[in-house]
């Protein structure tokens, strides 16, 4: 982050894999943020512990798949290849893609025909 300007020390990173590693990392009294990504059963306890100790601040983000809605007046051939893109274009390797589309009745077949 020192080459988006910010002094050292403004932003601290850990990246931490366990239970305990990260339980200790919630509850410590020093920490006033905590971003975590993960699993839903494990972030309502990252938010317990956090909210036990010094009620730090707690970001979660819980992954899962995004919502594509595809509306009756919708160019279909141009919402499957955005769907696509979106779909591929991290190679999975981000939480943000759109996996769940939600489209009319009446565009099924086309939509089908095109994907």
């Amino acid at each position: 982050m020192i080459w988006a300007g910010l002094p050292e020390g403004v932003l601290n990173m850990i990246s931490i894999y366990g239970p305990m590693e990260g339980g200790t990392l919630a509850s410590h009294m020093d920490v006033d943020k905590l971003a975590f990504t993960g699993s839903t059963i494990t972030s309502k306890i990252v938010s317990e512990l956090a909210g036990r100790s010094n009620l730090k601040l707690v970001t979660l983000e819980l992954g899962g798949e995004s919502p594509f809605i595809v509306c009756e007046d919708a160019d279909s051939d141009k919402a499957v290849e955005t769907a696509h893109f979106a779909l591929f274009f991290n190679q999975f390797r981000l939480g943000i893609m759109n996996l769940k589309p939600g489209i009319t009745e009446n565009l099924t077949k086309n939509v089908a025909r095109i994907a």
